[in-house]
């Protein structure tokens, strides 16, 4: 039997995009709406539901953090902020990248799209 040796980085790095195209997926398949191809689309989510549970029991976490509350400083990075009327903090309101975690560590830092109050209202 052969044993194949993998860098730790690319071993990490794999996991990051099976995780996030996994995330990915799942997000697209909350919205499939289509009758005609509705049991395709059960079939594809237990095959993403099992994706997601095996990185799970590998120890991967993936975080999207869509509606969470935003505060400066958080270990992800927003790509585009836009004022909001009607709230009075920042909150999240799109994950265009999930956070990635293995155990304790972080892998991957999430990329998110922010809503901000409209200054002066209130």
């Amino acid at each position: 039997k052969e044993v194949v040796h993998i860098d730790g980085s690319e071993l990490l790095g794999m996991l990051c995009d099976v995780a996030t195209n996994a995330w990915k997926a799942q997000v697209r398949l909350k919205n499939w709406n289509s009758e005609e191809t509705q049991s395709e689309g059960r079939r594809l989510e237990r095959n993403v539901d099992a994706i997601m549970t095996s990185l799970e029991q590998f120890g991967v976490r993936v975080k999207d953090h869509t509606g969470e509350a935003y505060d400066y400083g958080q270990p992800i990075k927003v790509v585009a902020a836009q004022s909001q009327p009607g709230i009075d903090r920042e909150v999240v309101t799109e994950t265009i990248r999930p956070s990635v975690y293995w155990r304790t560590h972080t892998l991957q830092r999430g990329e998110v799209v922010i809503a901000t109050p409209i200054e002066g209202q209130g």
